[in-house]
């Protein structure tokens, strides 16, 4: 059976209570080809896509410019961002939750709703004044892609951060949640929300290389060491090596070194032992992975035209190409399983294709 797919389409703009807001209600279909598709509507600055994440039966979208989020009826909500002055050097997180902007301006976090953020319930952290000793967030030095701040499953945002004597610190900021017109919501009195200040004994320069967050902890890699922090603040090393990527393999974690390693943990990151070796081609270090109908897809954010099906068997690495036509010249940013589709954004646009023909032939 012929599959009909959603295309973007800006036809019917309607004012709403706030004037930034507009809602999109026609669809048009077309036949999908067994390529990846360019969704038309984003050209220019609002093709500069910087992340995306699914809430229920929405898709939300963060370009430099816009927040934009869509059901699988097919109505829209979108609003400009622009008033927070977030900065594309900093590439926001995105949960099913909310997502976080990072100003250099105003120095600030702002916080909104990832499929409700036309609410404006937006609560605004000025970070010098939770810490007069902050200077910058401290992101530099992690990998292209790489989002500066990380949202765990329970809420809790973790902000890394220099401090005027280049101290490495981490705010750990919780929102409060709020409910209006079956939205959910987060309350804009920063006030309501957990805030934290974390200081981990590490020495000599600070710099964060990288983070991610499995079972509701932080995983943290600072000069050499790689780390794990809960939601109390408590900072532990758990593994002397500078790890740069993780991977969550049913109930087990996979983590990739710079030493051409991997690593794996079986107790939820609490103690690892060494895995298997990784091949000597540097251009593994800029892989990114994200989870397509219940399987590891790696991508690379650094070069373009470079995705693959990740199979780990028997302690064994390898990486299957998945048809990238359409999608040359293109650096990816994030993927989204949506509604029987597979949505990448990308730093020049959207595109899409169907979740059947994702892993080609090969699958």
């Amino acid at each position: 059976m012929t599959k009909k797919i959603l295309i973007l389409s800006l036809i019917a703009l309607m004012a709403v209570s706030c004037a930034k807001e507009k809602i999109v209600e026609k669809v048009v279909y077309k036949k999908h080809k067994n390529s990846w598709q360019r969704e038309s509507s984003y050209s220019g600055s609002q093709g500069i896509l910087l992340n995306s994440s699914v809430t229920g039966s929405r898709l939300n979208l963060l370009n430099i410019d816009d927040w934009i989020s869509f059901d699988t009826s097919n109505n829209w909500h979108w609003m400009k961002l622009h008033d927070l002055n977030h900065s594309i050097h900093h590439r926001p997180p995105i949960t099913d939750k909310y997502f976080a902007l990072y100003s250099d301006k105003s120095q600030s976090v702002t916080l909104a709703s990832s499929a409700a953020a036309h609410m404006m319930y937006w609560p605004h952290f000025h970070l010098p004044t939770y810490d007069s000793a902050f200077v910058d967030i401290n992101d530099s030095w992690m990998k292209k892609n790489s989002e500066c701040m990380i949202i765990n499953d329970a809420m809790y945002c973790l902000v890394p951060y220099l401090t005027k004597n280049n101290q490495s610190r981490f705010f750990l900021i919780k929102p409060k949640p709020v409910w209006y017109a079956d939205e959910f919501l987060l309350s804009d009195n920063p006030d309501d929300a957990i805030v934290k200040i974390v200081t981990p004994n590490v020495e000599d320069e600070p710099a964060v290389y990288f983070m991610d967050t499995y079972y509701n902890s932080f995983f943290v890699t600072m000069e050499g060491d790689f780390f794990k922090m809960d939601t109390i603040g408590n900072f532990e090393k758990v593994l002397d090596k500078t790890i740069y990527q993780m991977v969550q393999l049913s109930d087990s974690l996979i983590a990739f070194g710079f030493d051409k390693k991997t690593y794996l943990s079986v107790d939820k990151g609490e103690t690892w032992q060494e895995f298997f070796d990784v091949p000597e081609d540097n251009s593994y270090n800029y892989l990114d992975f994200t989870m397509i109908d219940n399987k590891i897809v790696a991508y690379s954010s650094e070069y373009t035209n470079r995705l693959y099906h990740l199979y780990i068997q028997d302690n064994t690495f390898q990486l299957d190409s998945i048809p990238c036509d359409g999608l040359e010249e293109t650096h990816i940013t994030s993927f989204s399983e949506f509604n029987n589709q597979v949505y990448v954004t990308t730093l020049s646009g959207l595109f899409y294709k169907d979740l059947k023909d994702f892993f080609g032939d090969k699958r």
